[in-house]
């Protein structure tokens, strides 16, 4: 794409800078302490002798290499950082704002980021390393002066996958935007690390091209040197985001739709009006989409509503018949198969309001995957084949193409209420009315101060997944209830089998009998994740599930069994 860039190596790895393989045998205390024991998550970079071999590892680099300007110090893709006391003794105290109970770290790291930069000038001089700005080390430094020779490199992940920094609706953008100004502040070289498209999407249309394009002035102006964007090859389905990003990098202050016509023009000829207007119709649902849009196919459902679809439809076949130059029959036949995906796509997520029948569902489904397929034999550059299909499966689940769902015994007609508040994950643990009474004709308080009521949700009989994104409002930092009723012939143990995304509470008649909760990670749906014995009385037993998210997909499966897994004939369940 003639995007020019710098010799600058980033990427996670401080830890590879002393490999563990090499020392963590003979020295452990090279490495972070948590939780009590050395481990290799990260290095410990208060430890004197740990500076003076990352200094001369770097120095052997630039001897090696002297053709790059940096040298990477990003530290490793994890936030287990050191907790021994001379590494807490350079932190200036207080927890992330946006990891869940991590202590900010950003003074200690460029503690010892100055120390490495000055240790390599006297061998070469103006060299640099690099380090993200992430995770719980995205907030600028407090105490800290940045070297001039650290380089930061300020990624975007903490923030809104669906808007930029000149979108100012998004107050999660906008907050990144502040986090930035006090890295700019700081350091004179300051690099922008984004995702276009998040990850996780399954290679669906995620036209983030006018948020790069409102963007670009205002970096611009705050003085950012350049950009790295974790792009992937599919262009049928992303194009134009990569065409409009390289544009306005070279020149920020660009016309926004005479970029768009020009680029419509001459990809689409006869066909450019049609297609310069099916991007506006996708570019301006993203851009008034309200924050925060989570990485993945999460929101998906609820951005592309039928109504959008249509619009883009109706345009695409009229390109499609003014396309007549074989040239622009690929081109827009390429599009138009990707735009195809996103429509079965979201008819598979939508598929319990929708009622689709099992042949209906296998069919869609079937298609998604054949569309990817056709896509990658017309050009290896339209689609990322593997990675569209693998993330495919994990956005719908797999074992909602079930079959034998029910064989299985999974219960997919429930009565569910939400959404309630789980920011920083203590909603998980708050008390919420539905635990404390099962009213169905009550009415409560739910997030933002929504009026929330209990509702039937009925699956398809082959669906064994609830998929609460299709469900509820509210989807981020939320919990919501489910209950049924389950009548039993008999006293009997029963093995209970839950899959949770993320965690996961269940009460049986009132007394809580499981809590799934991982500080540290959430979980995809899966059959089984959690299996448990309880005794089922004779008669009827009210089962109320609690489903905690931590953004991204959320829902749930659930069955009773025998102690081998299988069906207990006699069940009878009811709302």
């Amino acid at each position: 794409n003639k995007v020019a860039y710098s010799l600058i190596k980033h990427g996670h790895n401080l830890t590879a800078t002393l490999p563990p393989e090499k020392y963590l045998d003979r020295h452990p205390e090279y490495y972070a302490l948590v939780k009590g024991e050395r481990q290799p998550s990260q290095i410990c970079t208060s430890n004197p002798e740990v500076i003076q071999l990352v200094i001369e590892r770097i120095n052997q680099f630039f001897d090696e290499n002297p053709q790059y300007e940096a040298y990477s110090l990003c530290p490793d893709d994890n936030t287990n950082f050191c907790e021994c006391d001379d590494c807490k003794a350079l932190d200036v105290g207080g927890l992330d704002k946006y990891i869940v109970g991590k202590p900010i770290i950003t003074d200690r790291y460029i503690h010892f980021l100055n120390e490495i930069v000055r240790g390599i000038q006297q061998r070469h001089p103006g060299k640099k390393v690099s380090t993200y700005a992430y995770v719980n080390y995205s907030t600028p430094p407090i105490r800290e002066k940045i070297d001039p020779n650290v380089i930061v490199i300020f990624t975007s992940s903490m923030y809104c996958g669906a808007h930029g920094i000149g979108d100012l609706h998004c107050s999660s953008r906008q907050e990144m935007k502040r986090d930035l100004a006090g890295w700019t502040d700081a350091s004179s070289e300051v690099y922008i690390y984004d995702y276009d498209p998040t990850p996780y999407n399954a290679e669906l249309p995620w036209p983030l091209f006018g948020a790069r394009y409102r963007e670009m002035s205002e970096y611009l102006a705050m003085g950012i040197k350049g950009f790295t964007f974790e792009n992937r090859n599919s262009w049928a389905t992303m194009a134009p985001n990569f065409y409009v990003t390289a544009k306005t990098m070279w020149n920020a202050n660009l016309d926004f739709n005479a970029l768009m016509d020009d680029y419509a023009q001459n990809f689409f000829a006869e066909s450019g009006t049609e297609m310069a207007e099916y991007y506006r119709i996708l570019e301006a649902v993203l851009a008034t989409t309200p924050n925060k849009i989570e990485w993945g196919q999460t929101a998906y459902p609820q951005i592309f509503t039928n109504d959008i679809l249509l619009q883009c439809r109706n345009v695409l076949d009229k390109a499609i018949a003014r396309a007549n130059s074989n040239a622009v029959q690929e081109r827009v036949k390429a599009v138009s198969l990707g735009f195809e995906y996103l429509e079965n796509y979201i008819q598979l997520r939508k598929v319990a309001s929708l009622k689709l029948s099992l042949t209906d569902y296998k069919n869609k489904y079937e298609r998604c995957k054949s569309i990817i397929d056709e896509l990658y034999e017309m050009n290896k550059d339209y689609i990322l084949h593997d990675v569209a299909l693998e993330y495919l499966d994990r956005g719908l689940g797999k074992i909602a193409t079930s079959e034998s769902n029910a064989d299985l015994g999974l219960v997919n007609s429930w009565m569910l209420i939400g959404s309630f508040d789980n920011t920083e994950n203590k909603g998980h643990d708050s008390v919420y009315p539905p635990e404390k009474e099962i009213d169905f004709t009550a009415t409560y308080t739910g997030v933002n101060g929504d009026q929330v009521k209990w509702k039937e949700h009925h699956n398809p009989e082959y669906l064994g997944k609830i998929d609460f994104l299709t469900i509820f409002k509210h989807v981020g930092d939320v919990c919501a209830y489910a209950a049924v009723t389950v009548e039993s012939p008999e006293k009997q143990e029963v093995q209970i089998r839950l899959g949770s995304n993320d965690y996961v509470k269940m009460w049986l008649n009132g007394k809580q009998e499981w809590n799934w909760w991982n500080s540290s990670k959430g979980r995809h749906v899966a059959l089984d994740d959690d299996i448990f014995t309880v005794t089922l009385p004779k008669g009827k037993s009210q089962i109320l599930l609690k489903i905690s998210n931590v953004g991204g997909n959320w829902g749930f499966c659930f069955r009773m069994t025998d102690k081998n897994g299988n069906k207990i004939p006699g069940l009878n369940y009811s709302l």
